[in-house]
């Protein structure tokens, strides 16, 4: 991940590992979150395509993020179908899946300290997976 830009303007820049092979097994979204687990002033990147053809992992820029330097934030994504988690910390278990929704990986932290890969609950802020905007399944595309 990386960050551009200055306060009140900053263009996120995120690696997505991304299942994207169909429209029932892709990337919804990703988004900048609160640590209360609010949507962060609607900062949502919608897809409503399969990017297939992209090199994986997935890169996205979310341009002109209303942020300060020393606000912490949550970036995380949310997928469509079974997706792979990374191993689970406490199993030796090594293919860990889970199915659609939000994972357990995600990035914290801030413009002027930095970000780190934290594991946070995929169950944390759940009631977001509900929240406009959301993509229009009518219109998600396969290669």
């Amino acid at each position: 991940m990386s960050v551009d830009g200055i306060p009140g303007s900053y263009s996120f820049k995120v690696t997505i590992q991304a299942p994207d092979s169909s429209c029932n097994q892709r990337t919804d979204w990703w988004e900048v979150i609160t640590l209360q687990g609010d949507l962060q002033k609607n900062h949502r990147r919608i897809f409503n395509k399969v990017y297939e053809d992209f090199p994986k992992p997935l890169e996205d820029t979310m341009q002109s993020l209303d942020i300060q330097p020393d606000e912490e934030v949550i970036i995380r994504a949310h997928f469509q179908g079974n997706y792979f988690s990374g191993r689970d910390p406490f199993s030796d278990d090594n293919s860990w899946y889970q199915k659609s929704g939000y994972t357990d990986q995600a990035m914290r932290g801030t413009i002027a300290d930095g970000f780190q890969s934290v594991r946070i609950s995929k169950d944390f802020a759940q009631r977001l997976a509900e929240q406009e905007p959301l993509p229009d399944p009518k219109l998600c595309r396969e290669p």
